[in-house]
């Protein structure tokens, strides 16, 4: 995508997040994370938090807890916050508590489908709902050609 225009009339922004060093102290880059989202104007429409897996990582879950905590009160406020985290960087039960607290949740993987890798989007939670059903889609991203759907289907036994 080009954003080069976006960039030039002030509706984009991007604020680089340095992985952090073995000595951060993660509390304090997820406080001045939050610093940086409420300074946003508030006319804009959405913000995107890419990605603090590296961040969370290192940080304890008082800290993560916290942020989120940030970040809910903020959405209350009447931003939109869409934090992108990988799964692997939270243990079980703080992801089970991040899930309780977030107004959605959508969780990107890949699966192999007859002996190909395709991706796969699930809603686990849309406002506030926890969702039971296959709640999934698979598709395929082609350069220059766009987005191809698959269609799959699961049973559970």
């Amino acid at each position: 995508m080009n954003v080069t225009d976006d960039l030039q009339e002030d509706y984009l922004r991007i604020v680089p997040i340095d992985r952090p060093g073995i000595h951060d102290d993660s509390a304090v880059r997820l406080a001045a994370l939050v610093g940086e989202i409420e300074r946003v104007p508030p006319d804009c429409g959405l913000i995107v938090v890419d990605n603090i897996s590296s961040l969370a990582v290192i940080a304890e879950d008082r800290a993560i807890m916290g942020f989120f905590t940030s970040c809910q009160r903020l959405c209350s406020e009447g931003k939109t916050i869409l934090v992108m985290a990988q799964t692997a960087a939270f243990d079980q039960h703080l992801t089970r508590r991040l899930h309780g607290m977030c107004n959605n949740h959508i969780s990107i993987g890949m699966e192999i489908f007859r002996q190909k890798f395709v991706n796969v989007l699930q809603v686990l939670k849309a406002g506030n709902v926890d969702l039971r059903n296959e709640n999934r889609i698979s598709f395929n991203i082609t350069p220059e050609v766009g987005i191809t759907v698959i269609p799959m289907s699961r049973v559970s036994v």
